[in-house]
C-alpha cells in the first residue's frame, strides 16, 4: 500500500461517514455518495492574473457558479434508486458536515460525461434533462484513482 492509499478499513470508515452525513437529507436507500466541487478557473494560478482584483475574481466566480448550475463550491452527490441529490458540504477536519440540500434530480434524467483530467481532478459534465429542457452542469471530481466514493457515483450514473 502506497503512502497516500487508504486501507480497506479506512475506506469502509469513510463510506460509513459519507452515508451517515447524507442520510438525514435524502429519502430512500443510498447507493453511493461522493464529494465533488465546482470547476475552478485555472488562470488564477498565474500570479499576474490573480493581481487583477476583486471585481474580476467575483465575475469569474459568478461565471463558474453559473456553469455549475448554481451548485456551491463543495457538495456531495448522493445516488438513490430514483434520485440524485446535491448536498452542500463543508470539510470539518476528519468529518463531513452537510449544510442542506441544494438540488435534486430524477436519476433517469441525469447523464454523465467525463472530460479531460486537469491536474489532480477530472472534469465532469452532468447533463440533466427536465421538462424537455437540457442543462449541462460542469463540475469536478478530485483524484478518482484514490477516491472510490466519487468514482462509484460516476459509475452508477454512467449506466
Amino acid at each position: 500500500m502506497g503512502m497516500f492509499e487508504l486501507s480497506p478499513e479506512k475506506q469502509q470508515e469513510w463510506t460509513r461517514k459519507y452515508r451517515e452525513a447524507a442520510a438525514p437529507h435524502v429519502d430512500g436507500e443510498i447507493e453511493a455518495v461522493g464529494q465533488f466541487r465546482r470547476q475552478v478557473f485555472w488562470l488564477f494560478a498565474i500570479p499576474v492574473i490573480g493581481q487583477l482584483g476583486l471585481l474580476v475574481y467575483m465575475a469569474v466566480e459568478a461565471l463558474m457558479k453559473k456553469r455549475a448550475g448554481g451548485l456551491p463550491q463543495n457538495f456531495l452527490l448522493v445516488v438513490t434508486p430514483d434520485k440524485v441529490h446535491a448536498l452542500k458540504s463543508k470539510p470539518a477536519g476528519f468529518d463531513i458536515k452537510v449544510q442542506g440540500e441544494v438540488g435534486v434530480f430524477d436519476r433517469a434524467d441525469v447523464k454523465v460525461q467525463r472530460g479531460d483530467r486537469g491536474g489532480p481532478s477530472t472534469g465532469v459534465t452532468l447533463v440533466v434533462t427536465e421538462n424537455g429542457e437540457t442543462e449541462s452542469i460542469k463540475i469536478a471530481a478530485d483524484q478518482l484513482e484514490r477516491n472510490p466514493w466519487s468514482r462509484e457515483v460516476l459509475e452508477l450514473l454512467e449506466r
